[in-house]
């Protein structure tokens, strides 16, 4: 029974070997800069263990002074290059607990949405590729509520496209995850957007109560009461956007052509 069970552990441990060193070999190429160099390295690396093991073991184990001028230089050798082949790596070791302190080690980033070149193409007044650059995003990351805002901001401001951006800011009110402060906010924009833009009371309306369904007794809903009980009428909204005329009444003609003292008493009255 011992002689079996040192057989199967004369095999086992080898083999446990062998796949521990193929699973870092290949962990390290995956996760290496230039695999074509770092193969290179291991490949150099085998050879020259391979060496002491098989060439320079043996002179060693002689002993006398054959292994001790013979074998010992050469493994010292063989030490030194592979030294001078791991170096970097060594001292990466080394200064990497110390430099994951700052750059945060290995850990990916986690992935959010770049917004870039949506903000560059509105700037530019693409308005329409400005959406289609904030729809890529979004097919990625359809829950994110910068992307989404800026979505509808464009949509009401430069598109005046108020009825998308309206069904924006439902989708948007509509996904889970959402913090109520958020959702007030997107409601407040429609609102404002409805007004400033639409001048629609009603629709501006229905945003404000809306906030109030969905967050009842809370600051939210209390502000949005408070709005709604100041949206004025549409007349009061309008009056800002039109221009107001004045009544000027017309002057006497050719002032130079009447009589001195006619024209001294006009020119008094304008004075007084």
């Amino acid at each position: 029974m011992s002689r079996t069970f040192e057989i199967v552990r004369a095999g086992i441990v080898p083999a446990l070997s062998l796949l521990a060193i193929g699973w870092l070999l290949v962990r390290s190429v995956k996760r290496a800069e230039d695999p074509a160099r770092l193969i290179f390295r291991w490949i150099l690396t085998a050879v020259l263990i391979g060496f002491m093991i098989l060439g320079v073991g043996p002179v060693i184990s002689k002993g006398g002074y054959g292994g001790a001028f013979g074998g010992v230089p050469l493994a010292v050798i063989c030490l030194l290059v592979l030294t001078a082949i791991w170096r970097h790596s060594i001292g990466s070791i080394v200064a990497k607990p110390f430099s994951s302190l700052y750059d945060g080690g290995d850990d990916e980033p986690d992935p959010h949405p770049a917004y870039s070149v949506a903000q560059a193409r509105q700037k530019q007044g693409k308005y329409l590729q400005a959406v289609a650059e904030i729809r890529k995003q979004l097919d990625r990351f359809p829950t994110d509520f910068e992307g989404q805002m800026m979505l509808a901001e464009i949509q009401a401001h430069n598109l005046k496209d108020l009825p998308g951006a309206q069904l924006t800011i439902d989708r948007l009110c509509a996904q889970p995850g959402h913090v109520p402060k958020n959702i007030g906010f997107a409601l407040y924009s429609m609102a404002d957007w409805h007004l400033k833009i639409g001048q629609d009371r009603e629709a501006a309306r229905r945003n404000l109560e809306r906030i109030i369904e969905l967050f009842p007794g809370s600051e939210f809903a209390l502000g949005a009461a408070h709005r709604i009980g100041h949206l004025g009428s549409l007349q009061m909204l309008l009056e800002p956007h039109e221009r107001k005329k004045f009544a000027v009444t017309e002057g006497p003609r050719n002032l130079g052509l009447l009589s001195n003292d006619i024209a001294t008493a006009i020119r008094a009255r304008k004075a007084s």
